[in-house]
């Protein structure tokens, strides 16, 4: 790795000692940038997300808070030979969005859940689908007249995709997250990454260089939270409207009542997605982090929402508590996908 003039390489988890068995014989991809900043993450499992290795600069222990200044300034750059190495260790790898300058646009695939149509007699059921961000994505640009541009790519272990663009200096970007009939989340600030190659899964299938973020596409982000209802219709956005404002309310008044109409008004969007059976890990993830912000602790937080999301089986149940800690992880320090 190289760091700036003032640093070491012994310093951080990235560096430039040479190791035998870090596979020196891997090129990267051709288009591939150095100067991208790369960050040693702990590996995913089935109960536990990946969380950043280095911490923070206002949560990293005393003695490593110059490197954790450094490291989070973007000054801290890996070789490909340097990210082996990590996977060597156990860890993964990420790659920092707003350090690299770089927007990620990460286009999903899910399955949606079989749904009844109608009423009494006449109701029938309606099979899930396969639902595709690529394809959400083209449909934007066909409808604006615009083609989306090709540019570095990146297929994800879910069949996902992720799209490396460099972000536009006229219509900068921020995170957007999923909006009705639109399954596609935007990755782009300070501290926020998602992993990426040579993590195991993560492959370059369009290896070319990240183009601009095209004004069209940046335009339509930014105006995304208006131009689309959240995931849930309209009834959706009425109970994070109320939800909104218990927690300002809570904001300028006591803690008693106020509060937990707050806390009950957060759950109940939790709910309204069970029983829809739509945007249900996102209402999850969402209600989570307002009130591990707020500064509730985990088990509370996981009881209640638990009780909210009503998971059906084990699978569910794992799934829910598995976002909880995806929720509680970005409290700590750096979101991932």
């Amino acid at each position: 790795m190289t760091l700036s003039s003032h640093s070491t390489a012994s310093q951080g988890h990235l560096n430039t000692q040479s190791r035998e068995s870090a596979r020196a014989d891997t090129s990267p991809p051709a288009n591939w940038n150095p100067k991208w900043s790369h960050i040693p993450v702990s590996r995913k499992t089935e109960s536990r997300n990946r969380q950043a290795l280095v911490k923070l600069p206002e949560r990293a222990p005393k003695d490593k808070v110059k490197y954790a200044k450094l490291y989070w300034s973007g000054k801290v750059h890996a070789t490909w030979e340097d990210l082996f190495g990590e996977l060597q260790r156990g860890h993964d790898v990420g790659i920092l969005s707003g350090q690299s300058g770089l927007v990620f646009v990460d286009c999903d695939v899910r399955e949606t859940d079989a749904t009844f149509e109608g009423e009494g007699n006449e109701r029938t059921l309606k099979p899930g689908e396969t639902v595709h961000g690529l394809d959400d994505l083209a449909r934007v640009a066909e409808e604006l007249g615009h083609e989306v541009p090709a540019t570095y790519t990146v297929r994800t272990p879910s069949g996902g995709t992720h799209l490396y663009f460099r972000q536009s200096s006229a219509f900068p970007v921020s995170m957007k997250h999923h909006r009705q009939h639109w399954t596609v989340d935007v990755i782009a600030g300070k501290n926020l990454w998602v992993a990426a190659p040579p993590t195991p899964g993560y492959e370059v299938t369009d290896d070319r260089e990240a183009a601009v973020l095209p004004d069209w596409l940046a335009q339509f982000i930014r105006e995304l939270n208006r131009r689309l209802l959240p995931v849930g219709g309209r009834r959706h956005q009425e109970l994070l409207d109320l939800a909104r404002e218990a927690r300002e309310a809570v904001k300028v008044g006591d803690e008693g009542s106020l509060l937990d109409r707050w806390v009950n008004r957060e759950l109940a969007v939790v709910r309204h997605a069970d029983e829809i059976k739509r945007g249900w890990n996102l209402a999850i993830f969402q209600c989570a982090c307002n009130l591990f912000e707020y500064g509730y602790t985990y088990e509370p937080v996981e009881r209640a929402i638990l009780d909210a999301a009503r998971p059906t089986d084990d699978r569910e149940a794992a799934k829910a508590i598995y976002t909880i800690h995806s929720a509680w992880d970005r409290k700590k320090g750096g979101y991932t996908l």
